[in-house]
């Protein structure tokens, strides 16, 4: 049975002496995606538009950091605990590589999460949020106290001033909201303790100081991001989200127009589309993927080499999209891969079975696919030559590679590769040796 938003259960992991509670769901085999909820909320404040939305494409993580709702602990008082609470919680599962979600104070976390373990993070998704030290967020805690002081009734409606836009269709975008994140009706998560927002609420104080040089932590975040945020967010305010853009090396925006803080709440269909576009994507320079030259003077020879090119696509993008193990249905029974002796998976190997289970799983030890793009790639007569660059796993090396494709009937045959000026592949394997090519 694959559960849903509404029909995961609450499950427990133990990790620094905590008992963390989530819930797990969706498409596995892939990255999965960890969302960090926002002040005071727990995993069923989350939108399940949202949640089942990604959740088509990827397994969904929900879950409750230290000392909130049904997990144990204290709530710590900096966004750097938090993050490491949180990356304690994803290694408990076993995790190895995964995207990750914040949305407000859970981009914060998101933001620490990425900084201080790197090698967990494929991508990362930033909403609602800002930097360390953002334009307005020195006055973060008394917006937030404003808001949340305030009388409402129901007591609920304070998210209507929070998340959505004042304008008649931003209310009722809340309002549908607001009944979709009850219709869980069974295994709730209680509600906080008055323990948590305090603690939440001198964190944002100590985040959002002003200092010296605020934004240049976010000139090491490599990861690809993607920045979301509302035209005209009350707690984080706007500006934020272009600050983080044009300070991250990797990042896109998107402000959602006639919205506030909870953009993706307004407009979760919207939201849903663009984070798939973004998580699934392949990140490219000199050519798009599968993007062949539209000239030939022969039509037949033209489709094979299309062919070809896109089974070698094929695997650049499980690569990508954190499922290279699946790149094995394009084997042929045959295979030989060749690659440098001093890889974790070099030598000479035959056979898929063989390439499936004990190469392919082995390959993003050391090479981070986030960061892949094409040079050049040419396909003619059932050989595919692609030039790319790439990561490598745990630093911020980027290495050129040339794998030379054998392909017939759609099958790849044989792959050959060379790795140029490797020095930073050696280091990373903690290999003594000067190497110019091979």
């Amino acid at each position: 049975m694959m559960h849903s938003h509404q029909t995961a259960p609450t499950q427990f992991v133990e990790a620094n002496g905590i008992s963390f509670a989530y819930r797990r769901f969706g498409k596995t085999g892939g990255v999965p995606i960890v969302f960090n909820q926002h002040y005071i909320g727990t995993m069923d404040y989350w939108d399940p538009t949202v949640t089942d939305g990604l959740a088509r494409d990827r397994e969904v993580i929900l879950f409750n950091n230290a000392g909130v709702s049904s997990s144990s602990g204290e709530v710590p008082a900096t966004f750097e605990e938090m993050g490491a609470d949180a990356i304690a919680f994803i290694r408990a599962l076993g995790l190895k590589r995964v995207d990750v979600l914040g949305f407000s104070i859970g981009g914060m976390v998101a933001q620490e999460i990425t900084l201080q373990a790197p090698d967990l993070v494929r991508r990362l998704i930033v909403d609602g949020t800002g930097p360390r030290g953002g334009q307005g967020m020195e006055s973060l805690t008394q917006a937030a106290g404003r808001l949340f002081g305030a009388t409402y009734d129901p007591p609920g409606h304070v998210w209507l001033a929070v998340k959505f836009s004042p304008s008649a269709a931003g209310q009722a975008a809340g309002r549908e909201f607001l009944n979709r994140t009850h219709l869980r009706q069974v295994g709730r998560d209680p509600e906080v303790n008055d323990k948590v927002s305090p603690a939440q609420v001198e964190a944002m104080g100590k985040w959002g100081v002003q200092q010296k040089g605020s934004y240049d932590y976010l000139k090491t975040i490599k990861q690809p991001t993607l920045v979301v945020n509302g035209s005209n967010d009350v707690i984080m305010p706007t500006v934020n989200s272009f600050i983080m853009q044009q300070n991250m090396p990797n990042a896109q925006l998107i402000i959602y127009p006639d919205s506030n803080h909870g953009a993706h709440h307004q407009y979760p269909e919207l939201f849903v589309e663009h984070a798939t576009l973004f998580l699934n994507a392949v990140t490219t320079t000199a050519r798009p993927l599968g993007n062949g030259d539209p000239k030939g003077s022969n039509s037949a020879v033209q489709s094979e080499n299309e062919r070809n090119k896109a089974v070698v696509d094929e695997y650049f993008k499980a690569g990508v999209q954190g499922h290279l193990t699946s790149f094995a249905a394009y084997l042929h029974p045959d295979f030989t891969v060749t690659a440098p002796n001093y890889l974790p998976w070099g030598g000479r190997h035959v056979g898929a079975a063989f390439i499936r289970d004990h190469v392919l799983p082995r390959v993003t030890d050391v090479l981070d696919f986030a960061r892949f793009s094409y040079d050049n790639v040419v396909a003619e007569d059932g050989h595919v030559v692609a030039v790319f660059n790439i990561g490598v796993t745990g630093t911020d090396a980027i290495i050129k590679i040339v794998d030379h494709w054998t392909l017939r009937d759609g099958k790849a045959i044989s792959l050959w590769a060379a790795y140029f000026e490797p020095q930073a592949v050696l280091e990373k394997l903690g290999i003594k040796l000067t190497v110019d090519g091979g």
